[in-house]
């Protein structure tokens, strides 16, 4: 009889934990898990948490109300981008455009760019343009949402993208958060050319890369002058950066095609060690540590057979600062006088570009 009554009891007990959770407990909860700074050692654990917060809130059937969009915060921290980006849409569309708090504006606005960016790449310009506003007008650096559409739209011509990327540079424009300098950068930024003249002399104007050297993740030592001869490819990338993962495979398409013909690749990560801020002093690498290891992984993964130079830091990482790098994947295709040709090509026009430099004249 006991048994079954301390049974009974421990049964019970979850349940009257989870009748007793309420949405204002709920909120506050998820409040402290999604914008409390983590390290990146424990975001595993974290996201880990937020999903047991998404499936206690379906298991009690807990009524969010007008924090609903906490649905969507929560699987943006699940990495499912259009299952966020649904539940913010439809919220913002019931309220009018507005979130009852303020809190988590950069998250929804990081998911909805997101979501403008994942549309755009497959043409879906209308699923882009309902989300951009919105993004635009939350995520705290507009002029980074304008630049990633132009990034994606690229010299796509048709009216639906010209389209949106005229939505995107009107909203930059009439948004007082932005400095008229920092407007201005934005724009030069947006459509400075992707092939600069090839004159001699040129160093390719605003898209050439600083004169640099490091030592790469094994011990090797890296320079641009050390390669002039080849055709290289300078890319800077980070193994959080979707755009490019997704990209990736291209780059290594081009490299086992073309390496024998003097092709080379020279990856440069602006991954961060755990505790890493943005402007804050850059945090060495640890030897043989997380970071480090994870980079290694992910190139063997993918196939990244060529030097990865690793400094730590992050945004602050020495040689994205260097070469004023303010979003990724940022890519400089260099001829063999080590002239960079092309910035930011993506699919097969890299391997086009790179057969064209390769059949030059040395």
């Amino acid at each position: 009889m006991l048994a079954c009554l301390s049974l009974l009891t421990a049964i019970a007990a979850p349940v009257a934990a989870q009748s007793d959770w309420s949405r204002d407990a709920a909120i506050a909860e998820l409040k402290e898990l999604a914008l409390t700074k983590t390290p990146m050692a424990e975001w595993k654990a974290r996201d880990a948490k937020i999903a047991a917060w998404s499936e206690r809130v379906a298991a009690s059937k807990l009524d969010l109300g007008d924090h609903r969009f906490l649905l969507g915060v929560a699987a943006y921290f699940g990495k499912d981008i259009d299952g966020a980006s649904a539940i913010m849409l439809a919220e913002l569309a019931a309220r009018d455009g507005k979130l009852p708090t303020s809190d988590f504006d950069m998250i929804v606005g990081r998911t909805l760019m997101n979501r403008v960016i994942l549309a755009a790449r497959v043409k879906d310009f209308a699923a882009a343009d309902a989300a951009l506003g919105h993004a635009m007008r939350l995520y705290p650096e507009p002029a980074m949402v304008a630049r990633a559409v132009r990034t994606v739209v690229g010299d796509d011509e048709t009216p639906a993208a010209v389209a949106l990327l005229d939505d995107a540079l009107g909203r930059l424009f009439a948004d007082a958060r932005v400095e008229p300098q920092a407007r201005v950068a934005a724009v030069k930024a947006m459509f400075t050319p992707r092939q600069p003249a090839a004159a001699a002399g040129d160093k390719g104007g605003a898209a050439a890369v600083k004169p640099f050297s490091a030592t790469d993740m094994d011990g090797n030592a890296v320079s641009l002058a050390a390669m002039q001869g080849k055709v290289v490819l300078v890319d800077f990338w980070a193994t959080w950066c979707g755009p490019c993962l997704r990209e990736m495979p291209n780059v290594v398409a081009a490299h086992r095609k073309h390496a024998a013909d003097g092709f080379a690749v020279l990856g440069i990560s602006l991954d961060g060690e755990p505790g890493q801020e943005r402007g804050k002093p850059v945090i060495p690498p640890a030897k043989d540590g997380e970071m480090s290891a994870k980079i290694r992984a992910k190139a063997k993964e993918l196939g990244m057979d060529w030097p990865q130079v690793y400094e730590g830091g992050g945004w602050e990482t020495r040689l994205a600062k260097e070469n004023d790098i303010k979003s990724i994947p940022a890519t400089y295709l260099l001829d063999r006088k080590g002239v960079v040709r092309y910035r930011n090509l993506r699919g097969e026009e890299l391997g086009k570009r790179v057969a064209e430099l390769l059949a030059e004249k040395p």
